[in-house]
């Protein structure tokens, strides 16, 4: 029966972190679940894989350095829906985090002390785990400098693009149709 079958391997991480490994048999999945907090502990479930997906919020890693901004930014995802929100204030931990938790998206400031957003954004984009997590810029620039840069020069510069490039003070409505987009597309 078993070799008849489809069978399909998947590996993902949800909520809690957990680390989901789903042997596919047709419509019925077998689902063995580790969980970092408790190593000893694997569990063995028979579920939908729909059902596992659904229960898992999204999660996206808002990357800048001013706490505001990733206030503020936190107040904007929470009009879209129920997201996991994972908060860092620096490029290094940002790149850090990226790696570990695994986000569905990654909203990114341009100036930030450490590394800055254009030097995370390219070592993401090289990094195995990261380079298909999508990535929204934010940026003070052209505020500050009255310097416009837009995503297709990071293309040029950097060999990829953002899926947006938004400009401070942040637009809420332009960054819900951006997650949306990312999130979605």
């Amino acid at each position: 029966m078993l070799l008849s079958s489809k069978l399909k391997l998947e590996c993902f991480y949800g909520n809690g972190n957990r680390l989901y490994l789903i042997l596919q048999l047709s419509e019925t999945c077998l689902c063995l679940i580790f969980a970092p907090l408790y190593p000893f502990k694997l569990l063995l479930i028979g579920m939908k894989k729909e059902d596992l997906i659904m229960n898992r919020k999204q999660r996206i890693l808002v990357v800048d350095d001013e706490p505001d901004a990733i206030s503020y930014v936190k107040a904007i995802l929470s009009d879209l829906g129920d997201f996991e929100v994972i908060a860092s204030y620096d490029g290094m931990d940002g790149e850090t985090k990226a790696k570990t938790e695994h986000p569905d998206l990654i909203i990114l400031d341009v100036m930030m002390p450490e590394k800055d957003g254009f030097k995370l954004f390219y070592d993401l984009r090289k990094n195995q785990q990261c380079k298909d997590i999508p990535i929204i810029m934010l940026t003070g620039v052209a505020e500050k400098s009255g310097i416009q840069f837009f995503k297709k020069d990071m293309k040029e510069f950097l060999g990829s693009e953002p899926i947006d490039y938004i400009e401070k003070p942040i637009d809420p409505e332009r960054l819900k149709i951006s997650v949306k987009n990312a999130l979605n597309g």
